[in-house]
């Protein structure tokens, strides 16, 4: 007797643009607290030990999945028992959709502009009083 298999299709991508959006990722702690849910964090990220009370608000309501951190940079488009963060979302809810930002060839002028950015406001900071 033999045995069928659905290959799965993954979606990858290195744009973290791209996948905030297509998934919905919600990062802003406003929002998630207009949401009901106690925020420890300005980043949108809920620790290992909050995601029974993530699945129960997803359960509660439909609109919204689990998006999981699997490592630096990885991010998959569904909820993994093994993440090392979780993110709450309401876009798409495609459970093969991937992201690995740091294989963007644009990553390091990126982080250098951003470090760039915030050296700038620490350095006029600094300097305020001169």
């Amino acid at each position: 007797m033999g045995a069928l298999s659905k290959p799965r299709n993954i979606e990858f991508t290195v744009s973290m643009d791209e996948f905030e959006r297509r998934v919905g990722l919600i990062s802003d702690y406003e929002e998630l607290s207009w949401l009901g849910l106690n925020i420890d964090n300005f980043s949108g990220i809920f620790h290992p030990w909050r995601l029974a009370e993530l699945l129960e608000f997803c359960r509660l309501n439909c609109d919204y999945h689990v998006v999981t951190g699997i490592g630096p940079g990885r991010y998959i488009n569904r909820c993994a028992s093994d993440g090392g963060s979780y993110f709450l979302a309401r876009g798409a809810k495609n459970p093969d959709l991937m992201v690995n930002y740091l294989l963007d060839p644009e990553w390091p002028l990126l982080l250098e502009d951003g470090i760039s950015a915030a050296l700038a406001v620490l350095s006029d900071i600094k300097n305020r009083g001169d």
